[in-house]
């Protein structure tokens, strides 16, 4: 969590749980899901949290209660390996071995680009992703590949920097 007091976990055992950094206790869970849970993001307030917690979709919980809110974001075809959250809570971006950056509104789920690895401006990986993260300012965002390799992005405007 952005004040560093909670730690939101998955797991082969299909479960998300939020743990207490102080005292090591578990505060809230186990969710169980249908798969394993992969990628688990909190928002900087701490009371939401976004979960990959089957293949292909993503859910919005209550951080406190773990109650799904909303309903799920879907349109990958592949398993989920990558969320990373805006700074505000805004956007939610999404990665997934179907060879796609998925950028969402958070509040309303609406996809609002859908970015192809392999031959678009986002081409370099040439494995599936496995984790994304957005800058503070959601200007730049990294993606690390099962190539074993790390990119940095200008997200706009879709450029490779690095």
């Amino acid at each position: 969590s952005e004040d560093n007091t909670l730690l939101a976990s998955g797991s082969w055992d299909f479960a998300a749980r939020i743990w207490n950094l102080e005292t090591g206790k578990l505060v809230a869970g186990p969710f169980k899901g249908i798969d394993f849970v992969g990628a688990v993001r909190f928002s900087t307030d701490s009371k939401k949290l976004a979960v990959r917690s089957d293949a292909k979709t993503i859910y919005e919980f209550d951080a406190s209660t773990l109650e799904t809110v909303g309903t799920p974001f879907t349109g990958h075809t592949e398993i989920v390996r990558g969320l990373a959250l805006s700074f505000d809570s805004a956007f939610l971006a999404s990665a997934s071995h179907d060879d796609t950056i998925k950028l969402w509104a958070f509040e309303s789920r609406q996809l609002l680009a859908s970015f192809d690895t392999v031959g678009t401006p986002f081409e370099g990986h040439t494995k599936g992703i496995s984790g994304l993260a957005l800058s503070f300012d959601g200007a730049l965002l990294a993606s690390a590949s099962m190539d074993d390799t790390i990119k940095l992005w200008a997200f706009e405007s879709r450029q490779l920097l690095a």
